[in-house]
């Protein structure tokens, strides 16, 4: 039996017979040796009586032979329930019990005699000397004359059939209360297997739904099962929950990029059409050469941007260089590179950069970090204001804040901003893919640091820490 109700049965039932074999073998012994002792002190008390009455009858040395005393031996043995012998000083029986015929030639055993005479009493379960046809068990005590010279024996015995009608009968109840408890063992083990492996049952079931990539089954948590059982229910709800957020992010992950996709490449492919159609007139060409020249340069970014993502993602990412550098340095690269959009949007450059600020961490990393943070300011920023950039040593610690004044962030899309491919207004700029402050949460987050967004009306602040360089 593989099953759990089949191993707990045959586990169960082999102890329950193992504990009634020790304890009714214990007690059977017990029993029969309480019982054979109690027995055993009756006989010997018949036996002393009738020694003093037959010490009466002693003549010449030896127990005489006497009706009185074959009278006084059948009336103890109705009155005791046994059979009396009594013997001479040489084994000759003198008086027998009812159910053994009396002749002269009725002798006991010298070695028997001898024994009794020797050790002063036998006691011994057997036929007597072949006295009887059957095994008895016999208390024999020596007759005494007033000298205290041997004259004779007395024995008392009794059929060892009711030893053997009491053992019988413990071993008819034994077996009897053995099934009764098997039974009531396997009913508790049935129902008890039950409860258990239901639940078990309906893991297995829940288990092959979320292998068809169904994650919408839950298992009851309050269905009364032991705790192990209860906690991993409760795993595997947290499990299913997990597999159908990530299923679900999967879906809108699959969707987004599809649809990020989609949108350059259209652009590309119908322009490039145009041109090679004759559409687009030759002194036209130039400017959409550009714009595909521009698309083209976004779907690498796209591509860019999620190979990091699958990198970081992928086992936690390959392991961080850790360096130190100067973050202003950093900064001043970066808004290099920004010059073009800056210059495009008429920005003016608001910077408290202290000098030098150096830290630690990975440099590649934290420069896409800055490079995304200027990007999306930029990007966002309404025309002709400026652009805040503050980056300070406060203790331990370099703070990073850069500022932009530019349409507020609504109070419910706070919390989403770093999600991916998830964008505050779609309608403000074509060029966001919602990857770049996603990239700059897990960066960060790999660092063991976290990113702040700060709104204040229509100036919104970004802002993050690193630890000081020693």
């Amino acid at each position: 039996m593989r099953t759990i109700f089949g191993r707990t049965f045959s586990a169960t039932a082999a102890l329950l017979i193992a504990s009634f074999l020790l304890l009714g073998s214990s007690v059977s012994l017990l029993a029969l040796r309480s019982t054979r002792a109690e027995r055993e002190d009756t006989m010997r008390q018949s036996a002393e009586n009738i020694s003093r009455v037959a010490q009466s009858y002693v003549r010449n040395g030896t127990v005489a032979m006497s009706s009185t005393l074959s009278g006084s031996a059948r009336l103890a043995s109705d009155m005791s329930g046994c059979e009396v012998v009594i013997a001479g000083k040489y084994g000759r029986v003198v008086a027998t019990p009812e159910g053994v015929e009396w002749d002269y030639t009725l002798y006991i055993s010298q070695g028997v005699i001898e024994r009794v005479q020797r050790a002063g009493e036998y006691v011994a379960a057997g036929d007597l000397g072949g006295l009887y046809k059957s095994d008895y068990f016999t208390v024999g005590l020596p007759v005494r004359s007033e000298e205290g010279e041997f004259c004779g024996a007395v024995f008392v015995s009794t059929t060892t059939e009711a030893s053997q009608r009491l053992l019988t009968n413990f071993l008819r109840l034994f077996v009897i209360m053995a099934f009764l408890v098997l039974a009531v063992a396997g009913l508790w083990a049935y129902f008890y297997t039950r409860r258990l492996t239901q639940p078990l049952k309906d893991m297995a079931e829940t288990s092959r739904s979320f292998a068809r990539g169904d994650f919408s089954p839950r298992l009851d948590e309050d269905g009364g099962q032991v705790d192990e059982i209860r906690e991993l229910a409760h795993s595997l709800n947290l499990m299913a929950e997990s597999l159908d957020q990530s299923e679900a992010r999967r879906r809108e992950f699959i969707a987004n990029i599809s649809h990020e996709l989609k949108t350059p490449m259209t652009s590309i492919s119908g322009y490039v059409d145009g041109i090679l159609d004759g559409v687009i007139p030759p002194e036209k060409q130039e400017r959409y050469l550009g714009v595909v020249s521009r698309e083209t340069k976004r779907l690498s970014r796209l591509v860019t941007q999620m190979l990091e993502i699958s990198r970081m993602e992928a086992d936690g990412g390959d392991p961080l260089n850790l360096t130190t550098f100067d973050l202003s340095e950093t900064a001043r690269q970066v808004l290099a590179g920004q010059e073009e959009k800056i210059n495009a949007k008429r920005l003016t450059l608001a910077l408290d950069l202290d000098e030098p600020a150096e830290v630690t961490g990975d440099m590649d990393y934290i420069y896409r970090v800055v490079w995304n943070l200027v990007e999306n300011a930029v990007k966002y920023s309404d025309e002709e204001t400026a652009l805040e950039l503050s980056i300070k040593r406060r203790g331990p610690r370099v703070t990073f804040s850069l500022s932009d004044i530019g349409p507020p962030i609504p109070p419910d899309e706070r919390e989403r901003i770093f999600e991916r491919f998830h964008k505050t207004d779609r309608s403000r700029s074509t060029e966001g893919m919602g990857l770049g402050l996603y990239l700059v949460k897990r960066i960060l987050d790999r660092h063991g640091e976290s990113v702040e967004c700060i709104p204040e009306g229509k100036k919104t602040t970004m802002r993050f820490g690193l630890p000081a360089a020693k």
